[in-house]
C-alpha cells in the first residue's frame, strides 16, 4: 500500500490511471490552496497483495515514509 503525504508523492503509483485520478482529487482538495499535511491530510492507494486485515489492523498508520 503506498501512503502518500503530498501531491508530489503521486509519482510513485505505477499505474497511470491511478496515478491520474489521485492527482486529480489532490487537485479538488486543494483548490489552488498550497498543500499543507496538517490541513488537507494524505491518501492511502490500496494495491494488489494488500490485506483487508493489514487494512483494518491499521498497520499502515505505522508506515515511517
Amino acid at each position: 500500500m503506498l501512503i502518500l503525504r503530498s501531491p508530489e508523492s503521486t509519482s510513485l503509483i505505477d499505474h497511470p490511471d491511478v496515478r491520474k485520478l489521485v492527482e486529480r482529487r489532490f487537485a479538488q482538495i486543494l483548490d489552488r490552496e498550497p498543500y499543507d499535511y496538517d490541513r488537507h491530510g494524505y491518501m492511502i492507494v490500496v494495491e494488489p497483495g494488500d490485506g483487508v486485515a493489514a487494512l483494518e489492523a491499521g498497520e499502515w498508520l505505522s508506515d515511517p515514509a
